[in-house]
């Protein structure tokens, strides 16, 4: 992974960036987000008081890179959507915007780019993370295939509706981003880094390996895939 695209930068992102970045060390990174830094965003995110008032990407930026002087980082402020243009070499999708719209157009690029991608949502103490690969595409290892409200999402669910009101009547809490983030972490590792550093692994051993991950109060459990390339 050496230019991954992180779609959202809210609460899950200011968590995940900086232990991406010093666990995989890539050598770009585009974030997009249109969503602008607020108070109340700051009992729950990894941001500063003084970044209250701008774009969330660049919050984000900022916080993580103060010197501005790492990597080269592309902002985009806007909603993602699968026909949003994106800067060349991007090799891995990471989709922590809390809509299903966002992620269904996630989805849609990685199919489009032959890229894997990286899901993760939370609501107030429940959080799951899960990967994917176009391969795996119409599988039970599909996200669309487990979830069809995400293809099957209406008008209501865009990104300006999980702003405002709609944060207020389903609050998260910073343990949910931290655990949504760490479960992101973990999948990335296991199939970014470990199973491409494990050629001699068994398509029984892969299949064994979790593709999604998730904690509640009603579930804590992982699960694993079954022929993904079938």
């Amino acid at each position: 992974m050496k230019h991954p695209l992180i779609i959202g930068a809210g609460g899950v992102a200011s968590y995940l960036l900086p232990v991406l970045l010093k666990t995989f060390r890539p050598e770009a990174l585009t974030i997009v987000d249109k969503d602008i830094l607020e108070e109340r965003n700051l009992d729950r995110q990894l941001f500063d008081a003084a970044h209250i008032g701008i774009n969330k990407a660049e919050a984000l930026v900022q916080t993580v890179f103060p010197k501005q002087d790492e990597i080269p980082v592309n902002i985009i402020a806007a909603w993602f959507t699968d026909m949003l243009d994106l800067p060349e070499g991007i090799d891995c999708i990471i989709c922590v915007a809390d809509n299903h719209l966002a992620r269904k157009h996630a989805l849609e690029r990685a199919d489009a780019l032959r890229i894997p991608c990286f899901i993760g949502g939370n609501e107030y103490l429940d959080n799951e993370a899960y990967a994917y690969y176009p391969h795996w595409k119409g599988t039970d290892a599909d996200p669309r295939t487990r979830y069809p409200e995400i293809v099957s999402t209406d008008g209501e669910d865009s990104p300006a509706a999980c702003t405002g009101v709609a944060q207020q009547s389903s609050p998260q809490l910073a343990v949910a981003n931290i655990g949504c983030a760490a479960k992101l972490l973990h999948l990335l590792w296991v199939w970014t880094r470990f199973v491409p550093a494990n050629p001699t692994l068994t398509l029984e051993s892969i299949n064994a390996l979790p593709y999604e991950l998730f904690t509640g109060l009603s579930r804590n459990n992982a699960l694993s895939i079954t022929n993904p390339g079938k």
